[in-house]
């Protein structure tokens, strides 16, 4: 099983202080998501309208939060 990184550690930008990389991806969603796939990977940080977040893409990706991580996961909590 892989260990899971911290946040800070994780690939990305969070972009601008508050605003983040938001307009980036109100401008073109997909493109964004494609763009940073290309450059990190398929898991990378970032910050919207001001709160951090994680995309993880791909069934690599799933399968570490679904299956080999489940237990440290919350849709709640983040």
């Amino acid at each position: 099983m892989r260990q899971l990184k911290s946040a800070e550690s994780m690939p990305g930008s969070y972009g601008l202080p508050v605003l983040g990389e938001t307009l980036e991806i109100f401008r073109d969603l997909e493109l964004y998501i494609w763009r940073r796939f290309q450059q990190y990977g398929s898991v990378f940080k970032t910050r919207v309208m001001g709160r951090k977040r994680a995309y993880l893409i791909g069934p690599d990706a799933n399968r570490l939060v679904l299956v080999e991580q489940a237990e440290n996961m919350s849709s709640r909590i983040g």
